[in-house]
């Protein structure tokens, strides 16, 4: 084989460099082409691993966003279920006002028409009733609270006067819960204006007033 070779070569000297030649310039063109290709190669490479690590930040941050929205989610969940429990209690306990409003209309329905008051024309209040003073003449007292006032100790404008609202609320909570709409806040002034027997001041103080209310 080797013979043969060289007898080529022999009958032609410049095949065996054109051929060397030509291996080279083969190899070379391989080279520069596996170097464009690998530089290709590699730049998609990085552009995709560029790209990969874009979407792990997105999925951590997506990742981050629905824990923080699932614990406030989870958080309007228990918040919605205290709501949802108060306004069932609220409900109920707007049920039983409700009714004890209805109870306590048509207990003091007749109560009312018959008050004195002073501008009803009762002007002497002191000694209209046996027992001590008329406090029906003071706006929010009906016949029972005057009753139950007397009761307690509190039979003249002066003793009204002189006893502080909270005391005169401890003996409505202990009549019951009848009582409970009274409010005896604006008594002690109407009582004292009573007890001085300035009726004109009495009634123009009652004319600001709602249901006993100041």
């Amino acid at each position: 084989m080797f013979d043969f070779l060289f007898l080529h070569v022999a009958e032609c000297p410049t095949c065996l460099t054109k051929a060397v030649v030509l291996f080279l310039l083969a190899m070379l063109l391989g080279l520069i082409l596996g170097w464009i290709l690998w530089g290709r190669f590699l730049a998609r490479m990085k552009k995709a691993e560029q790209e990969r690590d874009d979407y792990h930040a997105r999925l951590t941050n997506v990742e981050k966003d629905y824990a923080s929205l699932k614990y406030t989610h989870d958080e309007l969940n228990r918040e919605a279920g205290t709501f949802r429990s108060q306004i069932g209690k609220l409900e109920a306990d707007k049920a039983v006002l409700e009714a004890q409003m209805m109870r306590l209309k048509e207990q003091h329905s007749g109560e009312e028409e018959a008050k004195p008051t002073a501008r009803g024309g009762i002007m002497a209040g002191k000694g209209a009733d046996k027992d001590g003073d008329d406090l029906k003449i003071i706006e929010g007292i009906g016949p029972k609270i005057d009753k139950l006032l007397k009761a307690a100790g509190i039979n003249t404008f002066d003793d009204l006067a002189k006893a502080s609202a909270d005391k005169v609320r401890e003996i409505l909570d202990a009549a019951g819960s009848s009582f409970n709409l009274a409010d005896p806040d604006s008594w002690a002034k109407q009582a004292k204006l009573a007890a001085a027997g300035k009726w004109d001041e009495l009634t123009a103080y009652q004319d600001k007033l709602k249901g006993g209310r100041d």
